[in-house]
């Protein structure tokens, strides 16, 4: 109990850090994520229909099958919500039962993802379906507010263990929720609502590790190790760069008077019992779930027809480099966040798009700045190796995955910042971290206030 009181103290440290977390963890994410499942109530073309179709399966006590055909409740609240794709035709809503192939194929084609976050939101889905009157697929929906939440009031947690001030975390809370991605995936049916909150886990973990010594520590790194990629595989990127930068923080203890081989042991033996762990929990839990999904699926995913519409373009190592680059923005360069669109026409206020677009960038440009602030800040900073560290690791992981992606389904991967998403928390630190003077502080709070206020007026607008 006096470990807790001692902890709450920490997090909590007087009555007004209290409010700025209900405000900035809590209220303004609800009702960013709120609105947005209100004003769009068609499917995102993102995979949502499939996605849901994996809750619907898990909800029976299944777990689906890669090339199945979706059950008729998929199919059939994609007939009535409609899918926000231009010219996409479903069949009418009232129909008594409904063929797949009605549906572009209409078969369960994100089996293939672990089944964590989808066990999650099926068992949670019950309180607002049971208790708030909403449908199947809403309630699915609104446990996207958990997830951000979630992640919010764990990263303000990793402010405080390293000692940042309450304010100061609020503005990277705000960051974050305002973020257009941030409010996407967490409004829609996709197992990248709980990016986010695994990312925050991560820094939680290594925040912890680096203040204080505790006996089981290497238990907690192995176990977060073998979770996270059960809730989306892309989440090995987050892990690989923690393991990167804790290995960073060992190697900057040892005595630098000793020979270069010796100094990489002396940190290896510290790290091997947290982030050597953490990769080993991360790969072992891939490894046994590919395999298990592999063993079950019963269609060659080269030539279901699902994907045919990322097929018949040349697919190279170049043009996968090239897709890569959109994950240095994993807040920021997606699908059209806010829009229940395709990107073919405009949807919402003009005004407050083209403004939106302005605060967006300057978002991106942070985020960036950030990450190359290692070359000009001397010395070295371990928040300025996060950042740095960060951005290499989205490039590389995207790159990686895509290339996975384009030899396992042959198509072209169409690498999306959603992808790292995760890691959009790190870097979020990174910059409240670094941040000095009053005025650059300033700014970003500017940065998050306009940004949420620019999100509600495209929304409500």
């Amino acid at each position: 109990m006096d470990t807790l009181k001692k902890a709450m103290r920490l997090v909590f440290p007087h009555a007004w850090s209290v409010v700025l977390a209900a405000v900035f963890c809590l209220i303004i994410p609800t009702l960013l994520v709120a609105t947005h499942i209100n004003k769009n109530s068609e499917l995102s073309p993102i995979d949502e229909g499939a996605h849901y179709d994996y809750i619907v399966r898990i909800s029976s006590g299944e777990i689906p099958r890669f090339g199945e055909a979706m059950q008729q409740e998929t199919l059939k609240t994609i007939a009535c919500n409609g899918v926000a794709l231009h010219d996409f035709i479903t069949p009418r809503c009232d129909s008594s039962t409904f063929v797949p192939r009605d549906f572009g194929g209409g078969l369960s084609y994100e089996a293939q993802q672990a089944p964590a976050y989808y066990g999650i939101t099926a068992v949670a889905r019950w309180v607002p379906e049971k208790v708030l009157g909403f449908d199947g697929f809403v309630a699915a929906r609104s446990v996207g507010v958990l997830w951000i939440v979630s992640a919010l009031l764990v990263f303000w947690a990793t402010g405080r263990v390293l000692g940042f001030n309450p304010l100061l975390i609020a503005s990277g809370c705000l960051l974050i929720s305002a973020a257009p991605l941030s409010i996407y995936v967490s409004s829609n049916v996709t197992n990248d609502a709980s990016g986010l909150f695994s990312g925050s886990i991560l820094l939680l973990i290594s925040a912890l590790s680096l203040k204080y010594q505790r006996r089981w520590f290497p238990y907690l790194f192995f176990v977060v190790g073998l979770i996270l990629p059960l809730f989306k595989v892309t989440n090995l990127i987050a892990i690989a760069i923690i393991a990167i930068v804790l290995l960073i923080w060992n190697l900057g203890k040892v005595n630098r008077w000793e020979s270069q081989k010796q100094r990489l042991v002396s940190a290896l033996r510290p790290w091997s019992a947290t982030g050597g762990l953490l990769i080993l929990g991360g790969a072992l839990s891939s490894l046994v779930w590919s395999a298990l999904e592999m063993s079950r699926s019963i269609a060659d995913p080269k030539t279901i027809s699902t994907f045919n519409v990322l097929r018949g373009t040349p697919v190279g190592l170049s043009k996968i480099a090239s897709e890569s680059l959109q994950m240095l923005g994993p807040l920021t360069n997606s699908y059209s966040a806010l829009l229940s669109n395709n990107g073919t026409h405009i949807v919402g206020n003009l005004t407050a798009i083209n403004f939106l677009v302005i605060s967006t960038f300057c978002l991106y440009a942070l985020l960036l700045a950030a990450g190359f602030s290692i070359l000009f800040l001397s010395p070295k900073k371990l928040l300025s190796w996060l950042a740095f560290v960060s951005l290499c690791g989205l490039f590389l992981g995207g790159f990686v995955f895509g290339v996975v992606n384009w030899r396992t389904y042959d198509i072209d991967p169409s690498v999306t910042a959603r992808y790292g998403i995760a890691v959009g928390s790190f870097l979020v630190l990174s910059v409240i971290g670094l941040l000095r003077g009053k005025w650059s502080k300033i700014g970003v709070w500017a940065l998050g206030i306009s940004g949420a206020l620019l999100d509600f007026w495209i929304m409500l607008g």
